[in-house]
């Protein structure tokens, strides 16, 4: 039985394609709310369309921190892109590894 064995940078391109996928999801999303007959059916329902797709954004970016928290990644801001061992930012997620203790 083999092992694989998969660095924290390894893990933080994953959550990077992860997002990226997402990003695409929710550019469908959109065009699918295009559709009237929908639309109308969220508005006698009284969902918002923009609320929809800000809940789904936010739902997906929970689950991505969550996960890069799991394997020792926290996601980080902009400031810090220049610093070694943080990944190209996608979809507003950067990703660092979390400092072990001594």
């Amino acid at each position: 039985m083999g092992l694989d064995i998969y660095l924290r940078r390894d893990l933080a391109n994953i959550l990077r394609a992860m997002a990226c996928a997402s990003a695409g999801s929710t550019g469908l999303a959109g065009e699918l709310l295009s559709d009237p007959e929908l639309r109308s059916q969220l508005t006698a329902a009284g969902i918002p369309q923009e609320e929809l797709l800000r809940v789904y954004q936010a739902g997906v970016r929970n689950t991505l921190v969550s996960l890069g928290l799991a394997f020792g990644l926290e996601p980080v801001g902009p400031s810090v892109q220049t610093r070694p061992g943080v990944s190209p930012s996608v979809a507003g997620l950067l990703w660092a590894e979390i400092p072990r203790e001594q």
